[in-house]
Formats: structure tokens, sequence, C-alpha cells
């Protein structure tokens, strides 16, 4: 029988070794278990585990998982047959390759194609996605502080159309922005706007190549990077306003001209983290003087969704509310 001890017995799973706070507790009664496919510093665990202890729910650990999309299927089989195991995120690489291999989806990611979220009862593992709310939060939290033009009159130029991109064009949409969605494979992004539109019954999002983005982002007021460029890896010091088949120098070179023929100066957002460090996305906007925000609030938001879909019964039935997973993720995630 496979369970999570055999998973980490046979090398299909590893303990992440990047994020803070994620210790390998595989003695632990209850078992979240998010899912990445290569290390980074992911925030989740710190930020669960405080949660955890601040609620008195010593049983439950948050461990990070690193493992191959190559052995999904060994990997589910345990998740269903270890009752110790209640959910967790599914994150880098796992996102799309696990939609089509759980028993069931929420409406939400049905929708939008790809899961951020496990949950299992009964043995049935249900794919959620929280990602799109979490992140469409976020932006709506820093437009409002910079009284800048609401969602629902913004355009947006989005850079990528891989798994997160899918939730987030989905949620931005369903707030009423209207959509450039481009990818170095126009066919990516031809696709998940013709999926946005007939969800949403409009024409409110197109699918353009790289090399159509300059003329979009001068009417743009939000930049969001969704794609590669800047994760740990082949493009982590690349920058989102220019394709990755030229060398960084080139990458980095055309970005800066890129952001030098604006007319204007719209948000530019990461949803990746780095550590303690920028991206190159938003090094390069900064130094233009422009308004940034990194993946952060997209985490923690997406975090207390997550949070509460597992455990919202815990958590009323200990005094706490959703407000207090948001601080208590919040001050863990700043530490």
């Amino acid at each position: 029988m496979t369970t999570i001890k055999t998973l980490f017995q046979n090398n299909i799973l590893k303990t992440a070794l990047s994020p803070q706070d994620n210790p390998e507790r595989l003695d632990a009664s209850v078992i979240v278990m998010p899912l990445i496919e290569h290390d980074y510093p992911a925030k989740t665990p710190v930020m669960w585990n405080a949660c955890y202890r601040e609620l008195g729910m010593s049983e439950y650990a948050n461990l990070m998982a690193v493992g191959s999309t190559e052995h999904l299927d060994i990997i589910l089989d345990g998740l269903r047959t270890d009752p110790r195991y209640v959910g967790g995120g599914a994150g880098v690489g796992f996102k799309d390759s696990s939609f089509s291999k759980l028993d069931t989806l929420d409406e939400t990611a049905q929708a939008v194609g790809s899961i951020n979220l496990i949950s299992k009862k009964d043995g049935v593992l249900t794919g959620h996605n929280t990602d799109g709310e979490g992140y469409a939060m976020g932006l709506e939290d820093l437009i409002a502080e910079h009284n800048r033009t609401p969602l629902s009159e913004s355009r947006v130029l989005m850079f990528g159309s891989g798994g997160t991109a899918n939730p987030i064009a989905f949620a931005l949409a369903k707030r009423g922005a209207k959509l450039v969605i481009s990818n170095r494979t126009v066919e990516k992004a031809v696709s998940l706007a013709d999926r946005v539109n007939r969800h949403f019954g409009t024409s409110i999002a197109i699918g353009v190549g790289e090399d159509e983005v300059a003329t979009y982002a001068s009417t743009s007021d939000v930049l969001i990077n969704v794609s590669t460029k800047g994760a740990s890896g082949r493009f982590e010091d690349y920058a989102a306003f220019s394709p990755t088949g030229e060398s960084v120098e080139q990458n980095l070179e055309m970005s800066r001209a890129f952001l030098e023929h604006l007319n204007h100066k719209p948000i530019v957002s990461d949803i990746l983290l780095r550590g303690n460090t920028t991206t190159p996305t938003l090094t390069l906007a900064q130094e233009f003087g422009l308004i940034t925000q990194d993946g952060l609030p997209m985490v923690i938001n997406q975090g207390v969704k997550a949070f509460m879909l597992l455990h919202e019964q815990e958590v009323l039935s200990r005094g706490y509310t959703e407000q207090d997973i948001a601080r208590i993720m919040r001050e863990a995630a700043s530490t």
C-alpha cells in the first residue's frame, strides 16, 4: 500500500528545503502537503504552520514536498490511501498536470482549467483554485491605495498564459477588466482568451504574440507577469517585457526600451516571489518610477481562502475568523 511515508522512502517525494518552517513531520497525525516540481522559497509552510500553532491544532503539519509530475499517478494514489492526508496545495508543475487526474473539481477549477489546492474527503480528491481571487483581491487593494482606474474599467496586459494565468484571467474578467493575453506560443494565449470569452459570454479578452505587446502596452492600466520569466531556472534573470529568445543582456536592454516608450505609468505586477530580492521585471519597473506589486498579496489571500476551504469548521469552533487567519498568515509571511 502506497502512503506518504513510502513515497518519501522511495524518493518519489522529498522535503522542500527552501521554504521557511518546513519540517519533515511525517509523523504528524494530520498532514497537509503542498506539491511542487522544483524547490523554491515558498511561503506556504510558514503561513499554515503559524496558523496551526496559534489555533492549537498541534496534530496538523503543513509539509511542502518536491516531486516529479512523471510520478503523478503514484503520488495521487498515495494521497488517496493515506488517511492522514486531508489536502494541500498544487504548486509549480502540479497546477495543470493534476487537473485531469483528480476525482472531481469545484466550479472555479473546472472553469479555469487548473488547480492550486486539493482537498480529500472519504478518499475522494477534489481540485479547487483560489489563485485568481487571491490575486485580484491584492490588485484591487493596490489600485484603491493609489487611486487608480478600478478593475471594472481597466485594460490589463498579461505576459504569459500558463497555469496561474488561467485563474487570474478569469478573476479579472469577472470584475470587468479588459484583457490582452500574450504568449510566446500565440495559440496558447488565443485559447485562454477564447475560454474566458465563452465563459462570460462577451469579447472581453484577446490573445496575442510576444511581438505585439508594445502595441497594447501604451493603452494598458496594468501590466502583469504570469510567465516563467524571473522564476528560478533557465529564465530567472529575464524580465517579462521582452522575448526570451534573446540573451539576458539583450532581454534587459529591450525591456528598458519597452519601458522608455511608454507614454504613461501603468501598474506593474509580478506574481513571482524571489525571497528578499525583487524580480527583474519589478526591478526595471521601479527604475522607471512605476508602482509595483510582487506575488506576496496573492500568496496570502489565496492561502487564506485555501485554509478556510480545508479547515473552516476547526477555525470557527476555536473562535477564530477568516480575518484572523489573514492576520496570522500576513505576520508569518513577513518574518
